[in-house]
């Protein structure tokens, strides 16, 4: 019901190798996607580019900015905030409106109240634009992320069918049931619901059948490899 539409694109910087562009996207939910586009300078010829999308993990600051020139990239701000700005304006918000996001239990009461569902349709939306640039082969699309990414990663893999490889590195909220089972409980988790488990990338990775590639930290409390065995 919302349709694509690029809100704002400025130029941030340049060198040799690539462009690099602050984006915000229209999108579904309270606020843009937002993120850093990554072009690469030989795109203006070769136009036949693989395309790159990468989330960041569990934070409230600016999205990383990569500088990759071999892949179109697209680095997604997981909030759809400001992105280069001071320290104080992510401060600010961590204090506030983001403060404690995606543990809050009343939101965890249904999937459409809880924080990633934003989150969510703000990475499928990044998704659906990058695939519209003209520099794209038309064939590769990579998702990748760490932690909060990895999770991200697996659910775009799970819902777009152009993903053609995915590379969760400890991707967190694996397994959310699990422990009901014996299996490790990370140290640092969200206190499962039935809602919560819409979210659950063990359950989107079955619907992806592309190229895989998982990470996992054998002693990782907060994202358990036991997660990544279920995976």
């Amino acid at each position: 019901a919302v349709p694509l539409k690029v809100l704002e694109k400025k130029a941030v910087e340049s060198d040799d190798a690539v462009d690099v562009f602050d984006v915000k996207l229209s999108c579904a939910g309270d606020r843009p996607v937002s993120g850093y586009l990554t072009v690469p300078k030989a795109a203006k010829e070769v136009k036949k580019f693989p395309l790159g999308l990468r989330f960041d993990g569990y934070s409230v600051q600016s999205a990383p900015l990569y500088r990759d020139s071999g892949y179109i990239t697209f680095s997604v701000n997981p909030h759809g905030i400001e992105n280069g700005r001071e320290a104080a304006y992510y401060r600010e918000l961590q204090h506030s409106v983001l403060a404690g996001y995606g543990f809050r239990n009343e939101e965890n009461q249904s999937p459409l109240t809880t924080y990633f569902h934003g989150m969510i349709l703000r990475g499928l939306r990044a998704a659906e634009f990058i695939k519209t640039l003209p520099e794209w082969d038309g064939k590769n699309l990579t998702v990748q992320g760490h932690s909060q990414g990895g999770m991200q990663a697996v659910i775009a893999a799970g819902l777009d069918k152009d993903v053609t490889m995915a590379i969760p590195n400890q991707p967190w909220m694996c397994d959310m049931g699990g422990a009901a089972m014996g299996h490790l409980r990370g140290n640092w988790h969200i206190k499962p619901t039935a809602a919560l488990f819409y979210y659950d990338p063990v359950f989107h990775i079955r619907r992806y059948d592309g190229r895989l590639k998982v990470l996992a930290g054998l002693g990782d409390y907060v994202c358990p490899p036991s997660g990544m065995a279920a995976l």
